[in-house]
């Protein structure tokens, strides 16, 4: 029917294969999924077109007053078609960080200012090398990019950028953004092991003595020079009254 339909009004037609059951899409879209192509082409996903065989129940039961549960029934009719789409996090996620981040930067608010995208779509070194890359060809050509936010020549760019990639000029800049990447990892150095409990049951005192115990943890005096700290809710705070030695303490190791 979709092929019909391409056909008759002069659409591209889209490539299809046909399986059986829902155990052979999943095996199917997760060897996909795997390789990140399909027949040499990348694919984000598929839509899965089928037809409600049975008409299905959900398993679970409602009260109904005092006879008991009434079975909650499938809203589809049994023969009537049905079709649902299978998402790749990766490279979709990706794709779509560069979709919105070109969105933004051709935005009045952040136009062609990369300091001011969100930092959770900048992760990835790829993300990164593509905002200075697409920042330059919008400058070069902004024309190109009128139609951009109307959702027009966001393929095209994606598959430009993947292309520029293979040069040397982009294999060069992924690489020294992935080694900034491998630098700026933080190692880790301090752990703060904190108690929650109901008030009263010894978290400022009974918990930090038995670690003590358990552990061999050293008790030392405040604060930051040790590497494992075990803090109460008022472990931070300065005595100004009388001495309360179970506040005054750190554990390290």
């Amino acid at each position: 029917m979709v092929d019909d339909f391409a056909e008759r009004w002069g659409f591209i037609k889209t490539p299809w294969t046909s399986v059986d059951t829902i155990k052979e899409v999943k095996t199917f879209t997760d060897e996909c999924a795997a390789r990140g192509e399909w027949k040499g082409e990348p694919v984000e996903g598929f839509v899965v077109r089928t037809r409600v065989t049975d008409v299905p129940t959900s398993g679970r039961g409602r009260p109904v007053g005092e006879k008991g549960t009434e079975t909650a029934r499938s809203p589809y009719e049994a023969n009537s078609s049905f079709f649902f789409k299978v998402k790749f996090d990766e490279p979709y996620m990706m794709y779509r960080d560069w979709r919105e981040v070109t969105k933004m930067l051709l935005s009045p608010k952040a136009y062609l200012n990369p300091s001011l995208l969100p930092k959770s779509k900048m992760k990835r070194p790829e993300t990164k090398v593509y905002v200075k890359w697409v920042i330059n060809e919008i400058k070069k050509d902004p024309h190109a990019f009128k139609n951009y936010t109307r959702g027009k020549g966001i393929i095209k760019t994606r598959e430009s950028y993947l292309e520029w990639l293979k040069s040397d000029k982009g294999e060069k800049d992924l690489e020294e953004e992935a080694h900034k990447e491998q630098e700026g990892v933080k190692v880790f150095t301090r752990t703060i092991i904190v108690p929650v409990a109901i008030p009263g049951c010894g978290t400022l005192f009974v918990i930090p003595c038995s670690s003590f115990h358990l552990f061999c943890f050293q008790v030392k005096p405040p604060f930051l020079s040790h590497s494992l700290i075990s803090s109460g809710s008022d472990t931070h705070r300065a005595t100004t009254s009388k001495p309360r030695s179970q506040l005054q303490y750190s554990s390290r190791m």
